[in-house]
C-alpha cells in the first residue's frame, strides 16, 4: 500500500518529467506563423488579428468566435454577420500571468464549441497573440471531450501551430488536468 507521501512525490515527479517532454516537443517547434491552426474540422486556433479579419473568417467558414483575451470590446461581429460568416461571439477575460488558472473557463469553452459542434459550425478560438490562453483552453477541451492525451496534443499542436504554450504556469494546470483524467479512468 502506498503512503500518501509516496503518492504525492510520484505525482510530482510525474509533472516534473511531463514538463521536460512539453519543453522537447516545442523546442524544435517552428516559429509561430500567425495564422489560425485547425485542430479539428470544427475549432480553429487564432489570434487577436484572425479574429478581425472578416475575409478569412468567411474563408475558412468560421461561425463562432470565442474571445478569452484581456481585451474585450463589445461584439465586433453584431450586424456583420453577412459580412463575416460570425453567428455567435463570446468573451471572457482570462489573464496571461502564472498565478492565473484559465481552466476555470473549461466549461464555458466546452458549451461554446459544443454548440458550434452540434450546428456544424466552426469555433475560432483567441486570445491576443494565439499562444498561450487560446492553446490552454483548446488543449483542456480536446483532453476532457474528445479523449486526447496531453502529450499527444501538445505534438500535435507543435508541429501544426509551432512554438506555443510558453506560460509555464499553464503547462502546470493541463498536466494537473491530465493526471486529474488520468486517475479517472483508472
Amino acid at each position: 500500500m502506498f503512503s500518501l507521501g509516496l503518492l504525492s512525490r510520484m505525482d510530482n515527479a510525474d509533472s516534473i518529467e511531463m514538463e521536460e517532454e512539453i519543453e522537447k516537443l516545442f523546442e524544435n517547434a517552428s516559429k509561430l506563423n500567425g495564422k489560425p491552426t485547425e485542430v479539428t474540422p470544427y475549432l480553429y486556433i487564432g489570434n487577436y488579428n484572425n479574429a478581425y479579419d472578416t475575409a478569412l473568417l468567411k474563408k475558412l467558414g468560421i461561425t463562432h468566435v470565442l474571445n478569452c483575451a484581456q481585451l474585450l470590446p463589445a461584439n465586433p461581429y453584431k450586424g456583420h454577420e453577412e459580412l463575416t460568416g460570425v453567428r455567435f461571439y463570446c468573451q471572457f477575460e482570462a489573464r496571461d500571468d502564472n498565478s492565473y488558472n484559465p481552466l476555470q473557463h473549461s466549461n464555458l469553452v466546452a458549451k461554446f464549441i459544443e454548440h458550434a459542434r452540434a450546428g456544424k459550425g466552426k469555433v475560432l478560438l483567441h486570445c491576443i497573440r494565439g499562444v498561450n490562453r487560446s492553446v490552454c483552453l483548446a488543449l483542456a477541451y480536446l483532453m476532457e471531450h474528445q479523449g486526447w492525451n496531453l502529450l499527444e496534443g501538445v505534438k500535435f499542436l507543435a508541429e501544426k501551430r509551432g512554438k506555443c504554450l510558453e506560460n509555464n504556469n499553464f503547462r502546470q494546470c493541463l498536466i494537473e488536468l491530465n493526471s486529474k483524467i488520468r486517475t479517472a479512468s483508472l
